[in-house]
């Protein structure tokens, strides 16, 4: 899915479901933004947001899932702020800029996103 800015259309980055699992209803969600001029500004979080309401909402996801490289710092504080349980450390395992770096495995349960959502301000609009 394409992230465009509000205000123009311009396209700024995507949205990614990944790993989907219809069985045991869970997927991974990455959110990219490809325009650097449009990073820091909101764009990842309310996208990011968007997307895990969409997989809890309408997919049906009893858990969404997220990788964060360690050096990703604004990902890292999104989902931590976010409420979602870090489960595993990956040890160095992706090569970035010389040195290998964590990726790190984040999840958010079905019943942990009305905290989510009342923390974003959508709560009363989901009926949650």
């Amino acid at each position: 899915l394409v992230i465009e800015k509000a205000e123009d259309a311009h396209p700024i980055g995507a949205v990614i479901y990944r790993e989907m699992d219809w069985k045991n209803r869970h997927v991974a969600i990455e959110v990219i933004i490809g325009d650097e001029a449009a990073r820091r500004q909101g764009h990842g979080g309310e996208s990011f947001y968007a997307a895990t309401e969409y997989a809890f909402c309408e997919l049906n996801a009893h858990k969404i899932f997220c990788y964060v490289y360690s050096f990703n710092e604004a990902s890292l504080k999104l989902v931590r702020m976010g409420g979602l349980h870090e489960d595993v450390i990956l040890r160095k395992s992706v090569f970035r800029n010389g040195a290998f770096h964590d990726n790190i495995i984040f999840s958010l349960l079905d019943r942990e996103f009305p905290k989510l959502a009342k923390k974003a301000g959508m709560a009363k609009k989901l009926g949650l």
